[in-house]
């Protein structure tokens, strides 16, 4: 957070929730007068517990799933189901547009840059998924809307949000830790 530049927090936050709020406001009106419809909005495991080193992109996550969930209980009363995919990390061509991302936001004299991608070798990363078990989830959130709002998809996503579910703020400090992210803050 230290070294995010505010320009590209403003971007991500255009792209990840203001663009979003705007497809929002094209499709609630039609879909509340006719009674019926569904939202699907994929966010990310990291939209319920922040990773160091990724905040400015958590942050994004974390707007997204609030207007999401105020969203659905607007909607509700008329007919409309939102629902939330929280993905881990996918296989796509978009992940190899990351390591370009870091080299223009991280200077290579960053005392952060050694955090970075530490999911590859702490076990979270172990965990890539395709995009197929993502369709099939897609799949199952469309047949069955009000089963439930949150869908995780993943194995990495499922361990982070277990993890985070599972222990109080001081034990996903020393999590976060184990993994090799920095030390847990001070105690005071």
């Amino acid at each position: 957070m230290e070294e995010l530049k505010v320009e590209d927090l403003k971007a991500a936050l255009e792209l990840n929730v203001i663009a979003v709020l705007r497809l929002y406001q094209a499709v609630a009106t039609a879909m509340r007068a006719r009674g019926t419809g569904q939202i699907i909005n994929v966010s990310s495991g990291l939209g319920a517990a922040a990773l160091p080193v990724y905040g400015g992109y958590c942050a994004t996550q974390f707007a997204l799933e609030a207007m999401c969930e105020a969203l659905r209980s607007e909607l509700a009363p008329f007919g409309v189901c939102v629902n939330l995919l929280q993905p881990g990390l996918i296989d796509t061509p978009f992940a190899g547009k990351k390591a370009a991302q870091c080299r223009i936001r991280v200077p290579d004299d960053s005392p952060y840059r050694d955090r970075l991608d530490r999911p590859a070798y702490s076990g979270l990363g172990a965990c890539v998924s395709t995009a197929a078990p993502v369709s099939e989830v897609l799949l199952q959130m469309i047949a069955t809307p009000q089963a439930r709002f949150r869908w995780v998809c993943g194995q990495d996503s499922e361990n982070w949000l277990a993890a985070r579910r599972s222990r109080d703020a001081e034990a996903f400090e020393t999590y976060v830790t184990e993994l090799g992210y920095g030390a847990p803050p001070p105690k005071g």
